[in-house]
C-alpha cells in the first residue's frame, strides 16, 4: 500500500465488522509509515467528554492510534488526528462536545 489512493481503500473495504475496522487500521498503519519515511511525525490527540465508559473507549482508540504510528500529543495544534469520544447518556456532554468542535474549527 506504498501509494495510498485513498478512494481505492474505500472500494476494497470489507464489508463485515470487525475484518472492516481491522482492514482500516492496516491502511492507516500503511499510510502513517509512508509518512514517516518522508521524515513526517504523525500526531493525534483523544479527547474524552463524559462518563468512564468514554475514557475507557478513549484509552482504547489511542491505543489504535499508537499501534498504526501515531505520537499521542495533548495539543491540538500539533495534533494531524483528533477523535472526540463522548457519553451519550448525559445530555450534559453535548455542550462540551460542540464547544470543543467549535475551538478545532477555529485554527483549521
Amino acid at each position: 500500500m506504498k501509494d495510498l489512493v485513498f478512494e481505492e481503500i474505500e472500494k476494497n473495504a470489507l464489508k463485515e465488522e470487525p475484518a472492516r475496522q481491522l482492514y482500516f487500521i492496516e491502511a492507516l498503519r500503511s499510510f502513517v509509515e509512508m509518512k514517516q519515511g518522508e521524515g513526517y511525525e504523525a500526531k493525534a490527540m483523544v479527547s474524552v467528554i463524559g462518563c468512564q465508559m468514554s475514557a475507557k473507549d478513549g484509552e482504547k482508540l489511542q491505543g489504535i492510534l499508537e499501534e498504526a504510528g501515531y505520537q499521542s500529543t495533548e495539543s491540538e495544534e500539533e495534533a494531524d488526528v483528533i477523535l472526540f469520544t463522548t457519553c451519550t447518556v448525559r445530555e450534559k456532554c453535548q455542550p462540551e462536545t460542540i464547544r470543543q468542535n467549535r475551538a478545532v474549527k477555529a485554527f483549521i
